[in-house]
């Protein structure tokens, strides 16, 4: 399977490349052009049962637009403490 998607890929910029020449762009203008911001993603990671409620507070007053909390169910520093039934 993994040639297949190589193949695919491969004549997926080669189509991308020919639709700029005969445009007579350059590729990255045909797909957007040059961006002078790029988004960002503030990233925070917890274990259940902790307090991360003001962390959060904290990215979104500061700016942040993109988040992304991982939780895990077990703290070494204190135990196991299991997941809430779902």
């Amino acid at each position: 399977m993994g040639h297949h998607r190589r193949a695919l890929s491969l004549l997926d910029i080669t189509l991308w490349d020919i639709t700029a020449k005969v445009v007579g762009l350059p590729l990255f203008r045909l797909l957007g052009g040059l961006r002078t911001e790029a988004p960002v993603i503030a990233g925070a990671g917890y274990y259940l049962g902790t307090r991360f409620i003001d962390d959060i507070a904290q990215l979104v007053y500061e700016g942040s637009t993109r988040l992304e909390v991982m939780l895990k169910k077990d703290d070494p520093d204190r135990g196991s403490q299991g997941l809430p039934p779902s």
